[in-house]
């Protein structure tokens, strides 16, 4: 008996109780993205105040304000954490947008029944997802990379 491999279209039933899941999920994912657009705006905060701060520190050594704050600093160290802060906060920033168009456009799609807007819904989570598994699969080479680079200076010591 050969099996049908080919989808074949078939329509959904959304009941009243699937669509009350949806519009949950909906204002959750709402939640989420706001919070991390908060977390990105804090997390630029931060960053900006870290490289304003070492240049403060670093100009205080440079005229023998050297108390033991400053003693353990290194000139530009914080401009640096300060800049991979605004980095990490402007790629936190895309999938919080996916997430906001996502439950955005399910929102209205439900309330709308417009099949077009819960198409671009998915499409929108779809990207969320494609975003965050290409985000943690450079984090794993990344790790596998320094783990290869650790492994070898202790070899080499």
């Amino acid at each position: 008996m050969e099996e049908n491999t080919e989808l074949e279209p078939q329509s959904l039933v959304l009941d009243n109780n699937v669509m009350e899941h949806i519009a949950i999920a909906s204002r959750w994912a709402k939640f989420l993205a706001i919070a991390g657009f908060v977390f990105c705006g804090i997390c630029v905060l931060a960053g900006i105040f870290m490289a304003t701060r070492s240049d403060f520190s670093a100009s205080m050594q440079s005229q023998g304000f050297s108390n033991k704050t400053y003693l353990y600093r290194r000139p530009g160290l914080g401009g640096i954490t300060g800049i991979m802060y605004i980095f990490f906060s402007v790629i936190q920033f895309f999938p919080a947008l996916f997430l906001f168009r996502f439950s955005n456009n399910l929102w209205e799609a439900v309330y709308l029944n417009d099949q077009y807007l819960l198409n671009q819904s998915f499409k929108n989570l779809k990207k969320y997802f494609q975003f965050i598994g290409i985000c943690i699969l450079i984090a794993i080479i990344l790790y596998l990379f320094l783990f290869g680079i650790v492994l070898m200076v202790k070899a080499f010591r």
